[in-house]
């Protein structure tokens, strides 16, 4: 990949101007290529040059790969804070914390855009149909589906009035349990003879398809990817997260809840203050010593 596909591509988008350097990360199975533009240059004309530039060299790459995908990038659009988080619940248990409970403590935040989870088991209610029972009971696929889709529903039904109280009604049809789901009729293909979905298929409490995984040093865990809005001070925000998360983690001391910061962009930008800070004081002692 890196030679075939990397390098071509590379050569062919070091001559665009305005870029000031490539950045390239190959895989075994796909090439990203990062070109940071210098201040000032004109976005959309690169990338109009830049699809050009790709497309002339399109039949000197591999004829079994896919057509190089282009996107813009702004350095708002690139996440302030990685955060990898663990703790001693299971992995399911804690993902759905994550999801009901602590992420929405952080995306309230003033200055919090967006935060992607990576990694994770989600826990997933699995239906599996056997097709041979399909056919023995002369029913369908998508029977079963609507059957479940059905029942599952969460209505309203209108009112109950009386002289004294006006209440409304709702129809609960949410499953709280696998023999709930278990015990939904499909169909009737013959009198007084109910096919249910437990005749048709296994109900599992599993996992939903892992398409991520977040480890930081060799451990195991929930990353959390967070971008700020535009108009945002990323220290600020920086600041309100660490706080929120100390508080989430003295919260759920029971449960061991640990927020560890792997990336903090704001560093830098402290830190580049903090030098300042030090080069002002530094010249005030100087012209100071000179003035005596």
């Amino acid at each position: 990949m890196e030679t075939s596909v990397s390098r071509k591509i590379e050569d062919a988008l070091s001559n665009l101007e305005g870029v000031d350097y490539l950045e390239t990360k190959s895989m075994p199975n796909a090439s990203v290529i990062i070109a940071n533009l210098k201040y000032g240059t004109d976005v959309d004309k690169a990338m109009q040059d830049a699809q050009r530039y790709i497309d002339n060299i399109r039949k000197d790459l591999p004829d079994n790969i896919l057509s190089p995908i282009m996107s813009k990038v702004s350095p708002n659009d690139l996440p302030i804070i990685s955060i990898s988080a663990t703790s001693k619940l299971s992995e399911t248990d804690f993902y759905q914390k994550m999801k009901d409970d602590f992420l929405p403590q952080i995306q309230q935040l003033k200055g919090v855009a967006e935060i992607t989870l990576l990694g994770g088991e989600e826990r997933e209610i699995q239906v599996k149909v056997n097709q041979d029972k399909l056919i023995y009971y002369k029913v369908s696929l998508s029977q079963v589906v609507e059957a479940i889709n059905r029942s599952g529903l969460d209505l309203p039904a209108g009112k109950v009035q009386t002289e004294k109280e006006n209440n409304s009604v709702r129809i609960i049809g949410k499953f709280t349990t696998l023999e709930n789901i278990m015990n939904v009729q499909v169909a009737m293909p013959f009198p007084n003879s109910p096919v249910y979905v437990k005749d048709v298929a296994n109900v599992i409490d599993g996992v939903k398809e892992i398409s991520s995984v977040s480890r930081y040093n060799g451990v195991n865990g929930i990353g959390l990817m967070l971008k700020k809005q535009g108009d945002a001070n990323a220290v600020d925000v920086s600041e309100l997260v660490h706080k929120k998360l100390k508080e989430i983690e003295e919260q759920n001391k029971d449960a061991d809840v640990k927020f560890i910061i792997a990336d903090d962009s704001t560093d830098k930008t402290i830190a580049a203050v903090n030098s300042v800070i030090f080069d002002l004081f530094l010249a005030v002692i100087l012209v100071s010593i000179v003035m005596l």
